[in-house]
């Protein structure tokens, strides 16, 4: 009850719009017109249910029948979200003919929430939150119609997904996601729009993935790379997202194993990811320890041997020079545009990907390790659709159980896999 009586009393200088939610059914025959309305204060946000053709079922238990319009959904939503009222003419120009010659009728279910509720508005602006369904998707502060200061955002199930820090609505400070299980997945620093500063990513037990800077919204000095258990992989420098200078790879033991720098041919890749020019690709300025630990360069005689380099273009390996589907160290088992399985012959001690990740619409690059019963015993996948990125996997208890490797991208490729051998 003091609960009750202190929200009462801080509400009395606030103006708030009702936080109402609720769906509506309507049934329109073809050549009608479907009339949606809302309750005043909500929009619609979500078609649950529609389907032109021959559609069954009672209100709110609608079922798709032997005649229906795939588009029926996506056609109506078009219209209806973000209304608070809104008619449609319902005919074969709008959805298409599923069956011609019957006569069709369109059964809808949408969804409708208050849009926004808006709290101590004055002039100057105030605490502004929105809702979907009932449920809280956004809350932070608004100055003469701008962002400012913390915003937050929710999924549909009200977790917290992005904290993110704005200035006049600008991109300004810093910007946290989080996974579905609320463990930190990125942090990022911005100063008018851009990337500018620290960068950290974080693998799903918590521990760090990457770190390094940006600097005018592109990678910028050292950054460096560690393993889900949190030792180092991998570290060298960028500039503006290029590779730069010396790059180490490091074992579990975090020494040394190889070293690479004249990075055109990745950097190139990077840049121009469609391109059918074919690269002269040079390994000279590739090392690797040898049993005296020295940093022995790149032979082709070794490749296949005590390691192997596996260039791609045009996202796909680039036989030759010793490399075949099938060799000795390792087999193609399966390879098309995006995606490649490669089957070892022998023990790994290493394996390192260069790729590019252009997303799907998110970060959508797949790393999949099998033993040989083609069981998961690891996995990766991209965090950021950022350029260029790279993955290293050196824990022996995983490479020693791993037969079969994958990668698949959405619209990414991969540059460059370089396999250590034990």
């Amino acid at each position: 009850m003091k609960t009750i009586l202190f929200l009462l009393f801080i509400s009395i200088p606030f103006i708030v719009l009702s936080n109402s939610f609720g769906k509506i059914n309507e049934v329109v025959n073809e050549n009608g017109t479907l009339m949606l309305t809302v309750p005043k204060g909500t929009v619609i946000d979500g078609i649950l249910f529609a389907s032109y053709g021959s559609p069954n079922g009672t209100a709110s238990y609608y079922t798709i029948g032997a005649c229906h319009a795939a588009n029926s959904i996506a056609a109506v939503s078009a219209f209806a979200i973000g209304q608070n009222s809104v008619s449609i003419i319902v005919n074969n120009s709008l959805f298409g003919d599923p069956c011609p010659g019957v006569v069709k009728r369109l059964y809808v279910t949408a969804t409708y929430s208050s849009s926004s509720l808006h709290l101590k508005e004055d002039k100057k602006g105030g605490l502004w939150k929105s809702f979907s369904s009932g449920v809280l998707t956004e809350e932070g502060n608004v100055k003469e119609g701008k962002k400012k200061g913390l915003w937050k955002y929710y999924d549909q199930d009200g977790r917290l997904i992005e904290e993110v820090t704005y200035r006049k609505g600008e991109l300004n400070g810093l910007v946290k996601t989080y996974r579905k299980n609320g463990q930190l997945r990125e942090e990022e620093t911005y100063k008018q729009g851009k990337k500018e500063g620290l960068w950290k990513a974080y693998y799903y037990n918590g521990q760090l993935i990457e770190e390094g800077n940006y600097s005018e919204n592109a990678k910028n000095g050292r950054w460096t790379f560690y393993t889900k258990h949190g030792d180092l992989s991998y570290k060298g420098a960028y500039k503006n997202n290029d590779k730069v200078g010396d790059w180490f790879l490091y074992d579990v033991n975090e020494k040394v194993v190889s070293k690479q720098n004249q990075h055109n041919f990745l950097n190139s890749r990077n840049k121009y990811l469609y391109t059918d020019s074919t690269y002269t690709i040079d390994k000279s300025h590739i090392y690797f320890a040898n049993n005296e630990t020295n940093l022995v360069a790149y032979s082709d005689r070794e490749n296949g041997k005590s390691y192997r380099i596996i260039d791609f273009q045009e996202n796909e390996p680039i036989y030759g020079k010793g490399l075949r589907r099938k060799n000795k160290d390792l087999s193609v088992v399966n390879e098309g545009w995006g995606y490649v399985t490669i089957k070892f012959h022998k023990k790994v001690k290493l394996i390192m990907v260069d790729f590019y990740d252009d997303g799907c619409g998110q970060p959508f690059t797949n790393i999949l390790l099998k033993n040989r019963f083609k069981q998961k015993v690891n996995s990766y996948k991209s965090i950021s659709d950022q350029t260029p990125q790279n993955v290293v996997f050196n824990d022996p208890k995983t490479l020693s159980k791993m037969t079969l490797f994958e990668i698949t991208h959405c619209e990414g490729s991969t540059n460059r896999i370089t396999i250590i051998y034990e």
